[in-house]
């Protein structure tokens, strides 16, 4: 049995990320999302809960996503998820 092209394997990765962020924000699972937003003056981190922006940070002067994300875990929630589609709003205001 051989496996399917990477990019088919990157694609359906993609997906299943994509479903599991919107179940865990439709059951209440996942408080926080976020997403990476690139700029002029370089790439963001934006961290919303339901309330509105959390934290926007510039990614590599703060250590890095996984610093980022780790800095909102112990201040807010741990169940935080990657969902691009829920802060939205914010990545338009930000262009």
């Amino acid at each position: 049995m051989s496996l399917p092209p990477p990019d088919l394997r990157a694609g359906e990765a993609a997906a299943l990320a994509a479903r599991t962020a919107a179940r865990a924000a439709d059951e209440g699972i996942a408080a926080i999302a976020y997403a990476t937003v690139d700029s002029p003056v370089g790439r963001l981190v934006a961290v919303a809960t339901e309330h509105g922006l959390a934290r926007l940070a510039y990614e590599l002067e703060n250590g890095g996503l996984e610093e980022i994300l780790d800095d909102v875990a112990r201040r807010l929630s741990p169940a935080i998820v990657e969902a691009p589609a829920r802060l939205d709003s914010i990545r338009r205001e930000l262009d």
